[in-house]
């Protein structure tokens, strides 16, 4: 092989890769874990994250744990999917940041943290998915909605949580007032995954 057929091949070689690397550049693939605000596969909530920002909302996908954050209690806190990973000291600071005036959304069925919040805690249940919902209790934040798609589990027991949509003596979303503040169990992330 000469010298120049050489060069020319690893010219098509290195043109190759660079054009290889604009594609995944331009359309990148689907990758994260489940649950992850970063993650783009189907389980992921990174659409969601997005939505609330081109929405207006300032987002910030945190890596710490609750207990190693100040919570701006101005704001709203979301875990969603918790798989386990909210562990009591967590609970508590998420406790603490409610009390001092925070919101928090938890949604998912591994919210089994909850009863930190609130005792005794709403009870997760699978179901068919929401054909429709009302809402139980007026909130301004809920007016027009009637349906949610992709949601498939309710709180079947409320607790000391009061529910705020869903039917059937089941709710979907409720609420609880804590201190200056409220958490919003949610029984299903479904709607709000990519």
């Amino acid at each position: 092989m000469t010298k120049r057929v050489v060069i020319v091949l690893v010219a098509i070689l290195v043109g190759l890769n660079v054009a290889s690397r604009a594609v995944n550049l331009a359309y990148p693939g689907q990758s994260g874990p489940p649950a992850s605000a970063y993650a783009t596969t189907e389980e992921g909530l990174a659409a969601f994250a997005e939505l609330l920002r081109r929405d207006g909302h300032a987002v910030a996908r945190l890596r710490e744990r609750p207990r190693d954050l100040d919570l701006d209690p101005t704001g709203t806190t979301l875990v969603l999917a918790d798989a386990g990973i909210v562990e009591e000291a967590d609970a508590q600071a998420l406790r603490r940041f409610v009390e001092r005036g925070g919101r928090l959304v938890a949604a998912g069925p591994a919210s089994s943290w909850l009863h930190h919040l609130v005792d005794p805690a709403p009870v997760w249940t699978r179901r068919e998915p929401w054909q429709r919902l009302r809402t139980l209790a007026p909130r301004q934040e809920l007016a027009g909605i009637h349906q949610v798609a992709g949601a498939s589990a309710s709180w079947n027991e409320a607790g000391a949580t009061l529910p705020l949509l869903g039917g059937d003596q089941a709710g979907l979303l409720n609420v609880a007032r804590i201190g200056r503040g409220e958490a919003f169990p949610r029984a299903d992330t479904g709607p709000l995954r990519n």
